[in-house]
C-alpha cells in the first residue's frame, strides 16, 4: 500500500474559519513537521443527507480485519542527509521505498526530496536544485516518485531523472501528490499562485508524465479549492470545498463528477489523506471547537466513522488518519497527553499507540510521533522525534516492522 500523502501543502490558501492552516493547536503543530494541507472550513449548513455516521459509534461499518492481535514492532531509524535535522515521511510503496523530504528546519526553502529503502542505512536525496523547496509525496512500485520542485509538479523516474509536469494554462505552481501503477498522476495546481482569489490548490491529474493536465470537475464552481491525493482501486481520491464546507471526495475517472463521501454526524468538514484498493478512504474530520478527529469512510457499508483514542490517553481532540491497508488497518497520529502526540494504528475496533509497541528502540529515540503509510506486509513508515535541545526537533524517518 502506498499513500500519496498529500499532506504537505506549504502555503495555506484557504481562509479558514475554524481550523487555521494545517493544525488546529500548538500540540498538533508539534505532531509532525508536515502541514496537513487545506483544513476543512466552516461552511455553515450541512446537508443532512450526506451525514450518515454516529460520532459515538467510532467503528461503525469498519471492515473485518480478521483475528487481530496487537503486534510488536522493531524500529529502524535512517540517517538523514548531512545538515538536514528535519526529515519527514509522506508515502511508501509496496517494495519498501519511503519518500518524503529533509531540510535544515521545518518548511525551509532548502528542503530536498528524499527516498530510502527499508533495508538502507541512509537516506538518498533525489535530483534537485538546492534552495528551491522540493518534496517527494508518493512512489509507485516501479520506483517512480512524484512531488514538487520549485513549487511546480515533478516526476522522478526510477533512474533518477527529474521530469517537470505541465500545469494548466495561465497558472504557475502545482504539486504531484499520487502516482498509480498505470502511470496516472494526481495532485493540484495553483498551490502558490498569486491572487486574485480564489487561488489554489485545485485538483488536477495527468494521464502520463508527458500529458496535458486534466482539471477535475468540482463540487462548487464558486469554491474551487481542493486537491487529489490518492489513486486506488481505479479511482482518484481527494478533497474539495463547497458551500457546505469541505468534503472528502472520489472521482471514478478523470472526466467524472466528484462524489462527496458521507461525513460523521456533526462534522463541519472532512479531508482525505489516503485510500486502499477496496475504496476505503481515511483522513480527518473537523468539529466545533477546533476538534480534529481521525476519519474513515468504509466503502462496503457506505458509512463514515470517527476513529477512537487509545486506552490510557489523558487528552484527545486531535487525530489524523494517513493511510489504510487492504484489511482496513489504519495508521496516523493522535494526541495522547497535553503537548504529546504519538503514531497510531486503528484495527478491529482498537486504537493502538504504536510508540508503546516497539520492542527494539534505537538509542536517542524520544518518541514515534506519526505514521505516514502502511504497506501490504504491515511495515509502517513513521516520523521519529530524536533526543535534542528543542522540544520538537530533530525529526527523522523510520520504519516499523512487525515482529513475527
Amino acid at each position: 500500500m502506498h499513500t500519496s500523502s498529500s499532506r504537505p501543502v506549504l502555503v495555506c490558501t484557504l481562509v479558514l474559519a475554524l481550523a487555521g492552516c494545517g493544525s488546529s493547536s500548538g500540540d498538533e503543530a508539534d505532531a509532525s513537521t508536515r502541514d496537513a494541507g487545506p483544513s476543512p472550513t466552516d461552511g455553515g449548513s450541512i446537508d443532512a443527507a450526506r451525514d450518515a455516521g454516529d460520532d459515538a459509534d467510532h467503528d461503525a461499518g469498519a471492515p473485518d480485519a480478521g483475528p487481530w492481535e496487537v503486534p510488536d514492532y522493531t524500529l529502524r531509524v535512517f540517517t538523514s542527509p548531512s545538515g538536514m535535522p528535519v526529515a519527514t515521511p509522506y508515502g511508501m510503496n509496496d517494495e519498501g521505498m519511503i519518500v518524503g523530504n529533509a531540510g535544515p528546519e521545518p518548511w525551509s526553502p532548502d528542503s530536498i526530496p528524499i527516498a530510502v529503502g527499508v533495508d538502507d542505512a541512509a537516506i538518498d536525496p533525489l535530483e534537485t536544485e538546492r534552495g528551491l523547496l522540493a518534496y517527494a509525496h508518493d512512489a509507485d512500485d516501479g520506483g517512480r516518485v512524484v512531488g514538487e520542485h520549485d513549487r511546480q509538479p515533478h516526476l522522478w523516474e526510477a533512474d533518477g531523472r527529474r521530469v517537470p509536469l505541465q500545469v494548466p494554462e495561465g497558472f504557475f505552481s502545482g504539486a504531484a501528490r499520487a502516482i498509480g501503477e498505470s502511470g496516472i498522476i494526481a495532485g493540484s495546481y495553483a498551490d502558490h499562485d498569486d491572487p486574485p482569489p480564489p487561488v489554489g490548490p485545485r485538483p488536477v491529474a495527468w494521464a502520463s508524465a508527458s500529458a496535458t493536465p486534466v482539471e477535475f470537475l468540482l463540487l462548487d464552481r464558486e469554491e474551487p479549492v481542493g486537491q487529489a491525493v490518492a489513486i486506488a482501486g481505479g479511482r482518484i481520491v481527494g478533497s474539495l470545498t463547497s458551500r457546505d464546507g469541505m468534503f472528502a471526495v472520489v472521482w471514478d475517472s478523470l472526466a467524472s463528477e466528484p462524489t462527496p463521501l458521507p461525513r460523521p454526524e456533526g462534522a463541519l468538514g472532512t479531508e482525505a489523506f489516503g485510500a486502499n484498493e477496496r475504496g476505503d478512504v481515511v483522513g480527518r474530520a473537523l468539529f466545533e471547537g477546533n476538534r480534529v478527529e481521525a476519519y474513515a469512510y468504509w466503502r462496503a457499508s457506505d458509512e463514515p466513522a470517527v476513529l477512537g483514542a487509545p486506552e490510557g490517553a489523558t487528552e484527545s481532540g486531535y487525530a489524523e488518519a494517513h493511510d489504510v491497508d487492504e484489511r482496513g488497518v489504519v495508521v496516523g497520529t493522535a494526541r495522547v497527553a497535553p503537548g504529546v502526540v504519538h503514531a497510531m494504528l486503528w484495527a478491529a475496533g482498537e486504537a493502538i499507540d504504536l510508540d508503546a509497541h516497539v520492542t527494539t528502540r534505537p538509542a536517542g529515540v524520544r518518541a514515534i510521533v506519526s505514521a505516514a503509510a502502511i504497506d501490504t506486509s504491515g511495515r509502517i513508515a513513521v516520523e521519529v522525534l530524536l533526543d535534542g535541545a528543542q522540544a520538537d526537533l530533530p525529526r527523522a524517518i523510520g520504519v516499523l516492522t512487525p515482529v513475527e
